[in-house]
């Protein structure tokens, strides 16, 4: 029975080993010291942790991602406000509108900047998709390092308010007033589920074409993902404004009370753009 026991542990500890392994080698190539960490680790080995470079999640490559997740949410951001600022109600012909195109533009930002930033910081962007990876807990992204998914996070809202301070700088007051908010005349309920599905819809996009082994070097994530982002908004703009993140809707509010009277300001439902995000990250 002893040995019964201990050759269905060893089989399962290949198991996982052979699982991860794939991971394991795509961190190797971009920080060597992390991934020759972790190859112990799903080897069953246990190194002696260095609280300088582990937990506190600031080597040279994780600093590289906070600042890849900073700039990427940033313009993000700022694109989503003057794109927004300088098309609404704008007509090209009769009876049509330029605003029609925000969405395609905005998809097209989202596909650009996970291109140049994918290879770095999985190019999330996202409080929901990083809640994601982490309950995944991935070899890229494992759970037990606290401090390097925090600082994601910080990360983007940082980079989230900054892109729409920077979107009052350049476009003005009609970037400025450009904020996600709930349609007066939608339901709660409609509301809550309009962000919910399409935020799952969204980090779901984001865990199968960028992180599943079986779509390893897969060349249609960035376009999958960003046209995932033009179809949510294309959607539910109407009812919520489609921010489906929240480092979006921080961005975008937080500038727009610097050039909004408070009164004006629409955050009755603002505990939509928080709960619902966290739902879609746990269910994806």
């Amino acid at each position: 029975r002893s040995k019964r026991n201990s050759k269905l542990k060893l089989l399962s500890t290949m198991a996982t080993t052979e699982q991860k392994t794939e991971e394991v080698q795509a961190v190797e190539k971009t920080d060597p010291k992390e991934g020759g960490r972790l190859s112990k680790l799903t080897r069953g080995i246990v190194p002696k942790m260095d609280w300088a470079e582990y937990s506190p999640g600031f080597t040279k490559f994780k600093v590289s991602r906070y600042v890849s997740e900073f700039i990427g949410t940033m313009f993000l951001v700022m694109s989503i406000k003057l794109i927004i600022g300088f098309t609404s109600g704008i007509d090209i012909v009769e009876g049509s509108s330029i605003a029609m195109v925000a969405p395609f533009g905005i998809g097209i930002t989202l596909m650009v900047l996970i291109c140049m930033f994918g290879y770095i910081s999985l190019a999330q962007f996202n409080p929901a998709v990083t809640l994601g990876f982490v309950i995944r807990d991935m070899a890229s992204l494992p759970r037990k390092d606290f401090v390097q998914w925090l600082m994601y996070w910080l990360s983007q809202f940082a980079g989230g308010i900054a892109g729409g301070f920077v979107a009052y700088l350049i476009g003005g007051k009609p970037a400025c007033i450009v904020y996600t908010s709930v349609h007066p005349l939608a339901k709660t309920y409609q509301a809550f589920f309009a962000e919910f599905f399409y935020t799952t819809l969204l980090v779901s996009m984001n865990i199968h074409c960028a992180s599943d082994s079986r779509l390893k070097d897969n060349q249609i994530y960035a376009s999958a993902i960003g046209g995932t982002l033009t179809i949510g908004i294309l959607s539910i703009s109407k009812i919520t404004g489609a921010a489906l993140n929240p480092a979006v809707w921080v961005g975008t509010v937080a500038s727009a009370a610097a050039c909004v009277d408070h009164d004006e300001l629409n955050l009755d439902h603002a505990w939509i753009y928080w709960i619902a995000p966290i739902c879609a990250g746990l269910v994806a």
